[in-house]
């Protein structure tokens, strides 16, 4: 027999004292022995959800608040192709409800625009518009607002509703060609995401190859040396694609 030490003992004597003290039935021994692992449960789930209430709150907005948004610096070159990650596989959803897997293949430079929060969209604006202007005479590019809801209430109906109904303008919004599309708690990439992005309040872009692999990153509000390297590393992206045609 297996010895019992801490709170399993604390665990194992209140039950069975319990039987002894107020002649339960073994149903009712069994219920009460499962509300106690419940409610320790339940306590366990509390203190993981205050935990990540207090990261997102509180922690966030403090970096939020000391950088500006601005985690790191973009770099001025690009990351070579031998040691660049994959884009992860996410499944999305677009405002019409249909759900797919992001496609950024295809496409010679795709510029992926993530955020969580509606105080990043000015920053992914700047990013996305600077861009679309550097570069919308090139059908090699192409935009992704790519929304991470990071609420499982707002993932729900009607709310997922209302996230839809707000990208009723985006069509027009860039000369490139462009999607806008959410990621919600659960889908296929979702965690990855997530560690992707370290905080939560901040908007960060992604420069992602016909292979999808990322070859740059930026976050928060771009410096203009910061457009410079992005468009130019686009403009790199579109040549090297040329001489792969050619030859």
């Amino acid at each position: 027999m297996a010895l019992l030490g801490g709170r399993g003992w604390s665990v194992w004597k209140q039950c069975h004292v319990g039987i002894r003290t107020h002649q339960l039935t073994p149903y009712r021994s069994m219920v009460h022995f499962y509300e106690l692992f419940s409610k320790e449960k339940r306590e366990e789930g509390r203190k993981r959800l205050r935990e990540e209430l207090k990261r997102g709150h509180f922690d966030d907005f403090k970096q939020l608040r000391d950088t500006g948004g601005k985690l790191f610096q973009g770099s001025a070159s690009l990351t070579p192709r031998s040691v660049s990650e994959r884009f992860p596989s996410v499944l999305v959803s677009s405002s019409d409800g249909k759900e797919g897997v992001l496609g950024t293949e295809g496409k010679d430079a795709v510029l992926v625009c993530a955020a969580c929060r509606d105080g990043a969209q000015p920053m992914i604006d700047q990013w996305a518009m600077g861009f679309d202007d550097a570069l919308c005479e090139n059908d090699g590019v192409g935009i992704v607002e790519l929304s991470i809801v990071d609420s499982k209430i707002m993932s729900l109906w009607p709310f997922r509703g209302m996230l839809y109904a707000q990208q009723s303008g985006f069509d027009g919004k860039y000369r490139v060609d462009a999607q806008s599309v959410f990621l919600f708690p659960g889908k296929q990439g979702y965690q990855k995401m997530m560690d992707m992005m370290g905080n939560r309040l901040t908007g960060y872009v992604f420069l992602v190859d016909r292979e999808g692999r990322i070859r740059w990153r930026g976050c928060g509000f771009p410096s203009e040396e910061e457009m410079r390297w992005l468009v130019s590393g686009a403009e790199t992206l579109l040549w090297d694609a040329t001489d792969m045609k050619e030859t």
